[in-house]
């Protein structure tokens, strides 16, 4: 039985993964809401979203308290996640949406300017369009 002290440092470690782990979420969800991936590119995030969150938490779990499960490292990651969501959900997806619809607007408005400028590019003389 580890001391109290100990307990009470890996459920802080375990809330603030938690709490990494809704943010991670919510930049993944603004993601999905800008691109709207097809089915096969869908779940494929969805699997590389949770083996970053299972990476996260294992890290976290090894340097808070050697990688032992209690009751409490649940509790701790579920309450983190919660008040994650509770104070700071909305803000960071709205922000993310916008910087992620922004990248977008960005792309294709070079990728325009790139076709208009082949398409204005002067041919030689004699050469076949």
């Amino acid at each position: 039985m580890y001391p109290v002290e100990v307990q009470l440092y890996v459920f802080c470690v375990t809330i603030l993964a938690g709490m990494v782990t809704g943010f991670l979420f919510d930049v993944f969800r603004a993601l999905r809401g800008i691109v709207r991936p097809r089915r096969l590119l869908g779940d494929a995030g969805d699997i590389a979203f949770w083996v970053l969150t299972t990476f996260l938490i294992s890290t976290a779990l090894l340097f808070g308290n050697w990688g032992e499960v209690r009751l409490y490292v649940f509790t701790g990651l579920i309450l983190g996640f919660l008040i994650y969501r509770w104070l700071a959900s909305n803000v960071v997806v709205c922000a993310f949406r916008r910087i992620f619809y922004a990248m977008c607007l960005v792309r294709r408005r070079a990728s325009q300017a790139l076709r208009r400028a082949r398409k204005s590019k002067p041919t030689q003389e004699g050469a076949n369009p």
